[in-house]
């Protein structure tokens, strides 16, 4: 076997084995963002969720609840907004959004990413309406 046709053999087989191991790379970089996608989707779900199962306690109970609940100022690392309006919770990050129903109510959510670790909100219901409103302390 001749010198120049062992190195190009090699560099065949060098190219090849690069070329499997950059699709290799790229399909587990696809599965890895697939997972990170998944987690940020189900964390809108999860502060959707929450703003809804507060608002349905709060319609349901007898005037003079009161309460208070936190979110978290963001989602998987990244900003979200999040307003109440036609009957609706939508929580909205660049890539998901999400709207549920809920009860009609007087406030809304001030999401200002404030830098805190998370938003406080205090929950009431007088004279048969239920009043949302940010806790600044």
């Amino acid at each position: 076997m001749k010198k120049a046709q062992s190195s190009t053999e090699f560099l065949i087989l060098f190219g090849a084995i690069l070329f499997f191991f950059t699709i290799f790379l790229v399909l587990i970089y696809r599965n890895i963002s697939d997972v990170k996608s998944d987690r940020e989707n189900l964390l809108v779900k999860d502060v959707a969720q929450t703003v809804q199962d507060e608002l349905n306690i709060a319609k349901k109970a007898s005037n003079g609840y009161s309460r208070t609940f936190k979110l978290p100022v963001k989602i998987a690392g990244k900003t979200y907004t999040a307003i109440i309006a036609d009957g609706l919770v939508e929580v909205r990050t660049k890539r998901h959004a999400i709207a549920l129903p809920v009860p009609e109510i007087v406030g809304n959510l001030d999401i200002d990413n404030s830098g805190t670790d998370y938003f406080k909100y205090k929950i009431e219901k007088s004279g048969g309406r239920v009043y949302l409103a940010a806790v600044t302390s």
